[in-house]
């Protein structure tokens, strides 16, 4: 155990480590309304966001048909899907499943027709400049764009 470790662990059990007040901020998702986003058929609940960190925690809803454009990821992203599904070219992504796509990334992202897909992100951008939806569309390389 560090030398930091003991001194943590030696303070918790003496009584000397306080919790922080005020260090956790408790959302209620049900009490945030859907917002629409910059592309059609794609609803945002956000939950967390730092623009000038570029960081982003939300619910994204797709409608049924609803796409992305080729976009690239400067940054992580990790995506988990609570209903429906997804796919891209690389696989799909189903209700109970997760993803994380590597920074630098391009992608295009296709919710699967029959239903509407819900996901839980985590992302973040290398710009307090990034739309409401952590993904932007971009020219993709040209060995993508087939």
């Amino acid at each position: 155990m560090s030398s930091t470790a003991a001194t943590i662990a030696k303070a918790n059990r003496s009584g000397g480590a306080q919790p922080t007040i005020g260090g956790s901020v408790y959302v209620k998702p049900q009490d945030i309304e859907w917002e629409p986003t910059q592309f059609p058929g794609i609803s945002i609940k956000t939950l967390y966001e730092d623009k000038e960190k570029g960081e982003l925690t939300c619910f994204l809803k797709w409608e049924p048909g609803a796409t992305l454009p080729m976009h690239n990821h400067p940054e992580i992203e990790q995506s988990y899907v609570i209903e429906g599904s997804f796919y891209d070219h690389e696989g799909i992504c189903r209700a109970g499943e997760f993803v994380w796509r590597r920074v630098g990334r391009f992608t295009r992202r296709i919710p699967t027709r029959a239903r509407s897909s819900w996901r839980f992100i985590a992302s973040r951008t290398s710009s307090s400049t990034a739309p409401a939806i952590p993904e932007r569309a971009v020219e993709p390389p040209k060995s993508l764009a087939k």
